[in-house]
């Protein structure tokens, strides 16, 4: 299998996060209309390659985006390093 496929619902989800880089598999389910297991595969995926953090939040998990997060929580105005390694790939 190839370890680099990836879900749609994993790529919707993933471009979503640019926008909303906080996210709960609830808030992923109304959004995209699909079942709580596509909704958790896709986000298990995510949080396998680095691009989501899970942290517990009462029932469920919060899904954390924190290389969007950074950029988006950032000073307006300031410099960003595009060739700067991400956290994920730094295995922050």
């Amino acid at each position: 299998m190839d370890e680099h496929r990836y879900s749609g619902l994993s790529v919707q989800t993933a471009m979503y996060l640019i926008g909303q880089p906080t996210v709960t598999a609830s808030m992923l389910r109304r959004r995209f209309g699909k079942s709580p297991s596509a909704v958790q595969h896709a986000l298990s995926r995510l949080v396998s390659v680095g691009i989501l953090r899970a942290y517990p939040a009462g029932r469920g998990n919060l899904y954390i985006a924190p290389d969007i997060h950074k950029v988006l929580a950032a000073p307006l105005g300031a410099a960003i390093d595009v060739s700067a390694p991400l956290m994920c790939e730094r295995g922050e």
